[in-house]
């Protein structure tokens, strides 16, 4: 679609979109579900007269957010009327040729309910002038010119066209304001300013347009036939000019709105190279141009490494007749489908991990098919490890100069641990390293270089010179030390103590470059300078050191112990690294007089304190020569802290519950709780009138007992512990409850108590069911019995009475299987007897035939007809 200032807007579309950027946050009402609704009206003028032919305008946005507006006109008396309006928010405009424009906003709706709203329109001042040609002057007929207000456009805004003489006047919709002003004409450039319009006599603005420059496109292929639906963009520094298709011919025409300068030309269709064109423009001019598209290639492959696998973000690089870049996916896979023109070209293939690769290639156009590129990567080849000192340590900042195949590639830096590592550049060959180092001698390595490896190698420097013992600015105590160091194997080594030098002093390093040596020192700071020769290399390290005598040390007590008790013993030693020493030991308590102890190495002193001398108390130690000289003074502190007494009695638990005839047992600790050891009276005391049994042991068996009061004494922080065995009586009613109160005083006049509780808990409920069920037990005796004697007396009457007219009838055996067995009649003699399981159709049968008496040979039968 060309983009042309003369394919404008209506005034009121444009203020429609306004409109609709306002209501869409708030006419979102569902007519269907809201009703209707009716709107009615009058407008009139500034006098009170009634206006027709009224343009009104009520819009309104439908449940779907779409902005649906009605309209309707005012009659000659200056009425208008809407019906049947879904209800919701509306915005009402009212507008007039010769008016500006008026509106309501935010007037609800309701269902089956009606508006009233009336406007007042007050006459539009009027914006004029003219619209000419920059070049020939003459008026430019049916130019657009277009105002609207830079605040309120969607109230106050006109469109008008120029007449024949080049005159425009916008006379409608105009109010007091500042407005943004536009003029455009084919085939010429547009023109926008601000206008200020307040007088009410109006406003004019005059437009000069200048000719549109013209460019009249023709895109054609190879075969000089033209493209139809390629795109075309005509952009310069402000923005897209033009846009749209070629037609069947290839042809596309812009002849407005292009302003002279410069400005680029872009074309583009599938299948053909996309082509940019820089145009100069001058005003009026009119360009006739021809763009050739040129059909583009297809390049795909995949870039892989040794074992097969794709390699993921390589940079595929193409040079020739296009410039092209693109990446491979995570299956090594790439294409170039758009912008590659056939020929000649260069493809290179780059990733920070591979060696990179390239290839030449004649690429041919997509009528002729696909091109295929594949490539094979090389990983690179790393070189790892660490530079190390002979003690194994990590050497920060030894240089690593690599050279690769006789070519110097790279010099490294290892960090503070001594770590390097080095990406080899060559596929294959060998790699020299040269590592360097302040302090130390050089050292190198030549190895192969690996395919596709990471392997370690580490570097071990020896020092030029280096004094392993002592340290510079070290204080010594004794008069002799061992100088040691390191240098190269065999190095000639002179030691010289304050300038001076013995042949003791000169040596020579062992095959490891060790050396070591004994030298003397005077008291006070000394200069050791250590020379080392290697042929006419010299090397030379100076070190200073204090030799201040012997040394002091206090075993105990140590620096800040707190003392419990009224002396403490000071302990300690004069030594001399070689031996002891006879030095004078003095001692001084606080700033009291120095106390001469002895004269040897380990010394010990009893000091004395007073309670009352809490605090902190300094103890000094110094050791003098036989001359008075002071070889060392050290000092340590020591507390006396001020005596606390606190005891407190706790008892676990304080308080039990239980039947009668239980026992409670409650456990009492008395702690000391000052820092001080104390002497504790335990007494009880009872609190209630009962007389409940006590006990008291010092064991929760109650098996060693104790008697009060009880006499103890406890250490600081300690305690002591017994227990409490109250047992309740029988006789105890629930609720009721016997205390025992136990007090413990301190003979420092501190004191605490605590007591335990026993209360008697009677459970009425369990009782009542004891009850029951013994009364049910009862009863079921009683039931059981008078059924017995019940069926005892019944079964004794029919025994007595006898059935004669039973007799003749066959039985069988009830305690036998399956088979019958007859009984002669005239050899036993039965009765019938009551059984619970068959009433009197069992018998017994007595073996003597005698009534009543039962024997062991008793036999049950049944009766069988």
């Amino acid at each position: 679609m060309n983009r042309k200032p003369g394919a404008c807007m209506s005034r009121w579309l444009i203020g429609l979109l306004l409109i609709a950027s306002i209501l869409v946050p708030m006419l979102a009402y569902h007519a269907s579900s809201q009703g209707y609704g009716s709107m009615s009206g009058r407008v009139s003028d500034e006098q009170g007269i009634y206006l027709s032919n009224v343009e009104v305008n009520a819009i309104h946005q439908d449940e779907y957010g779409n902005m649906i507006s009605f309209n309707t006109t005012t009659n000659f008396n200056g009425e208008y009327t809407f019906t049947s309006l879904p209800a919701g928010r509306y915005i009402i405009l009212a507008k007039k040729a010769g008016y500006q424009t008026n509106g309501s906003f935010d007037n609800f709706l309701p269902a089956s309910g009606t508006l009233l709203i009336n406007f007042v329109l007050q006459k539009s001042l009027v914006l004029s002038g003219y619209v000419n040609c920059s070049v020939t002057s003459l008026p430019i007929e049916n130019a657009s010119v277009y105002a609207e207000c830079e605040f309120e456009s969607y109230l106050r805004n006109c469109l008008g066209f120029t007449d024949a003489n080049g005159k425009y006047e916008l006379n409608t919709g105009l109010g007091p304001g500042r407005y943004i002003v536009k003029s455009w004409a084919k085939k010429y450039v547009s023109q926008k300013r601000e206008v200020e319009i307040y007088s009410p006599y109006g406003a004019v603005s005059n437009f000069v347009l200048h000719p549109s420059c013209t460019v009249n496109l023709t895109v054609v292929d190879k075969t000089m036939a033209g493209i139809e639906g390629a795109n075309v963009l005509l952009v310069n520094k402000t923005g897209i000019i033009y846009d749209g298709k070629t037609d069947s011919y290839g042809r596309f025409l812009m002849d407005t709105n292009i302003s002279a300068g410069k400005c680029t030309l872009i074309v583009n269709m599938s299948g053909y190279v996309t082509n940019y064109t820089e145009l100069d423009l001058q005003e009026g001019e009119i360009k006739e141009l021809t763009i050739t598209l040129a059909s583009s290639a297809i390049l795909k492959g995949y870039v892989q490494r040794t074992n097969g696998l794709g390699i993921e973000d390589a940079l595929v690089s193409l040079s020739g007749m296009s410039e092209v870049s693109v990446s491979s996916n995570e299956a090594g896979y790439y294409e170039v489908l758009s912008d590659l023109l056939a020929g000649d070209y260069t493809i290179s293939f780059t990733h920070p991990s591979y060696h990179n690769a390239s290839v030449r290639m004649e690429i041919s156009e997509i009528s002729e098919g696909i091109n295929w590129c594949n490539i094979t990567l090389t990983r690179y080849s790393y070189l790892w490890g660490y530079v190390r000192d002979l003690d194994g340590k990590g050497v920060s900042g030894a240089l690593l100069a690599f050279s690769e195949n006789g070519q110097e590639t790279k010099i490294l830096q290892s960090d503070t641990i001594g770590f390097f590592s080095y990406k080899i550049e060559s596929i294959s060959g060998r790699i020299d390293v040269h590592v360097s180092a302040r302090g130390y001698l050089n050292t190198s390595k030549s190895m192969s270089i690996p395919l596709e490896s990471t392997i370690e190698e580490n570097f071990t420097l020896s020092p030029l010179l280096v004094i392993l013992s002592p340290v510079s600015g070290a204080r010594v105590n004794t008069s002799v030390i061992e100088v040691k160091g390191i240098t190269q194997p065999f190095a000639e080594i002179s030691i010289l103590v304050n300038g001076a030098i013995s042949s003791e002093n000169i040596l020579l390093a062992d095959n490891s470059g060790k050396f070591q040596a004994n030298v003397n020192l005077s008291f006070g700071m000394n200069s050791i300078r250590v020379c080392a020769r290697v042929y006419n290399n010299e090397m030379t390290v100076e070190l200073k050191v204090n030799y201040q005598g012997p040394r002091l040390y206090i075993f105990e007590p140590a620096d800040g112990t707190g003392i419990e008790t009224e002396s403490v013993m000071v302990r300690g030693r004069a030594y001399d690294s070689n031996s002891d020493v006879n030095a004078k030991i003095y001692v001084r308590i606080d700033n009291e007089q120095w106390v001469y102890v002895c004269k040897g190495g380990e010394f010990e002193y009893m000091v004395n304190f007073t309670r009352e001398e809490n605090g902190i108390h300094k103890i000094t130690i110094r050791a003098e020569d036989e001359f008075g000289t002071i070889y060392e003074q050290i000092y340590i502190e020591v507390s006396i802290p001020e005596k606390i007494y606190s005891i407190s009695v706790e008892t676990t638990p304080n308080k039990k519950e239980g039947k009668p005839g239980s026992n409670h047992v409650f456990k009492v600790l008395v702690k000391n709780k000052g820092n001080s050891d104390d002497f504790v009276r335990v007494n009880v005391e009872y609190a209630d009138s009962l007389s409940w049994k006590v006990q008291f042991a010092f064991d929760e068996l109650f098996t060693s007992f104790l008697t009060f009061p009880y006499n103890t004494s406890i250490r600081a922080s300690g305690e002591r512990s017994f227990y409490v065995k109250i047992s309740i009586p029988e006789d105890a009613r629930d609720g009721d409850s016997f205390k025992v109160k136990i007090i413990a005083n301190s003979i420092f006049g501190v004191s605490s108590e605590s007591e335990v509780v026993s209360v008697a808990k009677i459970d009425i409920m369990e009782s009542a069911v004891q009850y029951l069920i013994w009364l049910g037990l009862v009863s079921v005796a009683v039931v059981l019995i008078y059924f017995a004697y019940k069926s005892y007396m019944r079964t004794k009457k029919v025994l007595e009475e006898g059935k004669e007219e039973d007799k003749g009838y066959q039985y069988r055996s009830s305690y036998g299987s399956d088979s019958y067995e007859d009984v002669n009649y005239n050899t036993y003699t039965r009765y019938p007897a009551y059984s619970p399981y068959g009433g009197y159709d069992r018998y017994a049968v007595y073996e003597d035939d005698s009534k009543g008496k039962y024997t062991n040979q008793i036999r049950k039968f049944d009766k069988i007809k």
